[in-house]
């Protein structure tokens, strides 16, 4: 059965029962009616195999396009739905429903379907064994493959340059829609977050890093943009001016 869940004011918006699950997911989406149903049942499907406690939260970010609708057909006793009322960026979807989840590893995963979700198995089990802080998605993991528009990769490898200039960032790929983070990272470091659209993996990758949480590992992943992107030249330039508000924002950090 699926439930609707209604962002509040509150950031605790979900609560599962007695136990808390060993993994949260939560998959933004933003007009993708026509992918959204059958990824989300993809994902369910590949976790009921996993063998561990888990609960999933798609984060409806503005509801233009009759995705609720598509969502409420997939019945699910580990999905949960969440409608945002208006369109709020990528980056305020995912904090939000990061924060909404309870489980001791909180991943989220892209809404679209690029990446498969066998990926966010492997990437679960490399958090199980290594227990790191930060498990992160990588194109240049040397076991990814990725088949995508010669264009995103001339728009992964600038901004790569950049945020290394920024942030000075060993971590070599910080854009890819799969990351996995233990509980206490989220409950630090996103509600810090203020970046909204694309540019929040950077921010909360230097947060995190900055209060302390340093151990980060990357996950290959296979990337195959089997569906229409949503990167434009206009997301690339509002990117641009989203990093360099991020870089300011850092250099007035205080944790305390």
């Amino acid at each position: 059965m699926t439930d609707d869940v209604c962002f509040e004011p509150s950031e605790q918006v979900y609560m599962p029962t007695e136990k808390l699950p060993d993994l949260s997911v939560v998959i933004p989406t933003y007009r993708q009616s026509d992918v959204i149903g059958h990824q989300v049942g993809e994902v369910l499907r590949a976790l009921d195999g996993l063998g561990c406690d888990y609960e999933v939260l798609v984060v409806v970010d503005g509801d233009e396009d009759g995705t609720s609708d598509v969502l409420a057909k997939v019945e699910h006793e580990r999905l949960r739905v969440a409608v945002q009322e208006r369109n709020s960026g990528k980056g305020e979807a995912v904090r939000r429903g990061l924060l909404a989840a309870a489980g001791r590893a909180r991943a989220f995963l892209d809404g679209g379907g690029d990446i498969p979700a066998q990926c966010l198995l492997d990437a679960y089990r490399l958090h199980v064994a290594s227990a790191a802080d930060i498990v992160v998605g990588s194109k240049l993991h040397a076991e990814s493959v990725v088949e995508y528009p010669p264009a995103r990769r001339i728009y992964s490898w600038g901004y790569r340059q950049l945020t290394r200039m920024l942030f000075g960032l060993t971590v070599r790929d910080t854009q890819v829609g799969l990351k996995i983070y233990a509980a206490p990272v989220v409950e630090q470091v996103f509600p810090h977050v203020r970046t909204s659209g694309f540019a929040f993996d950077i921010e909360a990758l230097a947060l995190a890093i900055r209060l302390g949480f340093r151990d980060i590992v990357e996950a290959p992943v296979i990337v195959r943009d089997r569906y229409p992107s949503t990167i434009r030249p206009t997301t690339v330039a509002t990117m641009f001016i989203e990093t360099l508000m991020v870089a300011g924002r850092l250099r007035r950090f205080d944790p305390e």
